[in-house]
């Protein structure tokens, strides 16, 4: 270790290697391949997705393709791929009795989304490739170096110099925001649909600005594109929107003109998706706008600063979604005190510049379709292109010492802290966490469902028993159980159930007979946003409601003061002590045997750490 007198030698040193690292990347950045590199870069850091396999939904896809027979409810392939319910009781049922579903799900739940372009890309791997995982993950890293390449060309239509529109292009590559679309298989419609939307937004600017009669045609495809990959291609709306505002000096009917076939492109999509019957209903995790407008125009006060935080800073914004609420709110007060503080650091460029009130508008419009989503940094994919072009714009002008940029000591007091913080968090350690971000489904996977199944496997065979797991920390993991099982060629059980959610409180375990025993749960039922998956806020579950199965009832006993469950009853069809029906507990990294308690006697569960 070098000596204090040493140090300023050693620093003296190290300086034209600094100076000469500089050089380079400043030359890479200006260069015209800079995005093919930048691209390449991007693709380098998740490859280690190749190694993956896959998980949750991607079963379900996997079967809708190759075993139909086996989902309650197969439509069309390409046109259901993304139909994980319909609204149907019956068919809701049934997948209750499997396991698929938990006792709390609403009579009313439908997750159905309209991708067939995106579930064409599926039908490729399934059909080119259906057992060699690592093809269908290259298949989403290409996607992944298309959708940099196009952000690119993007950043440098709209951005001078090129150094400019290089930096907000290695911010937007290096993103951590990225890893899970480019991981989890069934999240590559994020990625689709954005390429196909700054494409739009590409020959939006082309025809607008140099009058090409061909972007004037292919951008509204682009958009329509974008629009049948993912929801939330109308991210490229808000874009082409704020163009219209910020970037053309014309009459507004003219700008009204210009935005007239993408407003016909959208109708057209909106009428496809409610004549299929397409959207949400009965979860607490998605809300749609058409059918819910009060309840999403609830949300978005705390959604939007949510999410936008998770843009700009640290940690993910998903972490919000798990606090319970109490807490949540002050986290949420102080969510929007740091955002104003980057407000008031923004306001002079915003002011001075044109395009960075474009992407500034942008950015905050584009979170106008997620926000039917619980918040989660996944979902930023439109929003990061504005954030990065501003972002690079402010380092910019900082570092350059700008004259026309504030003089009052507040502000730059200000405005340097959140520099080096915004360069700590993009520069170091979004490149950091982007790499294992991008593998993070697939370890949730492993160490909520694949380690700890192939380890009950192994004792025991599932063929006719019941698994009851009692206090999983993600409960939706385990309705994947019957697909993982099939998948690995195990015997699956007659059924799965789910009992309780064990990150959200501790539980009470009260045996009354021998056939029953009841759940009381500290913060009740139903706490966090995977528990609201199943059902929300705006189906709630009354005292005395009973759940039937062919095998267990569920009855609620007491609730919440938001009408929670708080107490349940678990009657089985036989005694728990019955050898075809297995209790099991999680502790640490895994599940183990739970033995009910004595008729008349009470355990505790202690609420479990999240696994991850």
């Amino acid at each position: 270790m070098a000596s204090p007198a040493e140090l300023p030698r050693r620093m003296k040193q190290t300086m034209p290697m600094i100076q000469t690292l500089k050089k380079h990347t400043r030359r890479l950045l200006e260069s015209r391949w800079c995005p093919l590199v930048l691209a390449m870069v991007a693709m380098l850091l998740v490859s280690g997705t190749l190694h993956s396999g896959i998980q949750f939904d991607d079963y379900v896809h996997r079967i809708k393709f190759q075993e139909p027979n086996l989902w309650p409810d197969a439509p069309n392939t390409i046109v259901g791929l993304f139909a994980f319910g319909n609204g149907n009781p019956e068919q809701l049922h049934q997948a209750m009795e499997i396991g698929m579903v938990p006792w709390w799900t609403s009579k009313a739940l439908k997750v159905a989304f309209f991708r067939p372009v995106t579930a064409m890309t599926h039908w490729v791997d399934y059909h080119l490739w259906p057992d060699n995982y690592a093809m269908m993950h290259l298949h989403s890293i290409l996607w992944f170096g298309g959708f940099v390449l196009m952000a690119a060309l993007v950043y440098r239509r709209f951005m001078t110099p090129y150094l400019v529109a290089g930096l907000a292009t290695m911010l937007f590559a290096i993103d951590d925001a990225h890893g899970i679309p480019v991981g989890w298989l069934a999240n590559r419609n994020a990625l689709v649909a954005a390429v196909f939307g700054f494409l739009a937004l590409i020959g939006h600017d082309r025809w607008r600005r140099q009058g090409h009669r061909g972007g004037a045609v292919y951008a509204p495809l682009a958009f329509l594109l974008g629009l049948l990959s993912a929801e939330a291609g109308l991210g490229a709306g808000a874009y082409l929107l704020s163009y219209e505002i910020f970037m053309v000096k014309e009459k507004l009917s003219k700008k009204i003109k210009a935005l007239l076939p993408y407003a016909a492109v959208f109708v057209g999509w909106y009428t496809l998706y409610k004549i299929f019957g397409f959207g949400t209903s009965g979860s607490g995790a998605y809300i749609d706008p058409g059918q819910q407008p009060l309840a999403y125009l609830n949300v978005l006060w705390e959604r939007i600063p949510v999410l936008l935080y998770g843009q700009w800073l640290f940690p993910n914004a998903f972490v919000y979604g798990m606090l319970p609420k109490p807490f949540a709110y002050w986290v949420l007060a102080a969510i929007y005190a740091i955002l104003i503080g980057i407000v008031l650091v923004l306001i002079p460029i915003l002011k001075r510049d044109a395009v960075s009130r474009f992407w500034a508008l942008g950015m905050v419009l584009a979170l106008l379709p997620v926000c039917a989503m619980a918040p989660d940094n996944r979902l930023l994919i439109f929003c990061g292109l504005g954030a990065m072009g501003l972002l690079a714009r402010l380092l910019t002008v900082w570092f350059e010492k700008t004259e026309w940029l504030p003089r009052a000591k507040p502000w730059r007091a200000l405005a340097g802290s959140y520099v080096y913080i915004l360069i700590l968090v993009h520069f170091v350690i979004a490149p950091l966490i982007l790499p294992p971000q991008s593998q993070g489904v697939d370890k949730m996977e492993e160490v909520t469902l694949e380690r700890p199944i192939l380890e009950l496997s192994r004792e025991m065979d599932f063929n006719g028993k019941t698994l009851v797991f009692v206090n999983p920390p993600l409960p939706f993991t385990v309705m994947h159980l019957p697909f993982f099982c099939h998948d690995r060629t195990i015997a699956a059980p007659d059924a799965v159930r789910v009992l309780a959610s064990g990150l959200s409180s501790d539980l009470t375990i009260t045996r009354t007979d021998e056939r029953t025993f009841e759940i009381e749960a500290q913060g009740g039922f139903i706490t966090n946003t995977f528990d609201r998956l199943y059902r929300g806020f705006t189906d709630p579950m009354t005292q005395g409601q009973r759940i039937e199965l062919s095998d267990m009832v569920a009855e609620v006993l007491t609730l919440t003061q938001d009408q929670r469950p708080l107490k349940v009853s678990f009657t089985f069809s036989k005694p728990l002590e019955n050898g075809t029906i297995c209790f099991y507990k999680w502790k640490k990294a895994g599940f183990i045997p739970f033995k009910p308690p004595d008729i008349g006697h009470a355990v505790r569960l202690t609420k479990v750490n999240m696994p991850l």
